[in-house]
């Protein structure tokens, strides 16, 4: 993967690995593209496990607790972002847009 910069340098990214999700479970985050939050709906994903929103760069923004309530993003500047959820031995990752 390559990322160019606003002054035209590029540069290559490390390659990450995701794992699918073992249980072939149906993950969905919806509304996507978000205005201020969102909701995670999947059987397996209980409250109280942690996740982590990183940037495209990697960069973490913003780390909490899963539970009932939709997930609200509403302080994050318009732009693409990623949502890992640790479950268990897995490691769910999502992409969601900010608007």
């Amino acid at each position: 993967m390559f990322q160019t910069d606003f002054d035209g340098t590029e540069k290559e990214l490390a390659t990450s690995y995701i794992r699918r999700n073992q249980t072939n479970q149906i993950i969905r985050l919806y509304p996507n593209p978000v205005i201020s939050s969102f909701y995670i709906a999947a059987d397996k994903i209980q409250t109280g496990m942690p996740y982590i929103i990183s940037d495209v760069s990697g960069r973490v923004v913003q780390e909490g607790m899963v539970n009932d309530n939709p997930i609200s993003v509403i302080s994050l500047a318009p732009g693409a972002y990623f949502i890992r959820i640790h479950q268990e031995s897995d490691i769910i990752m999502l992409p969601f847009q900010k608007m």
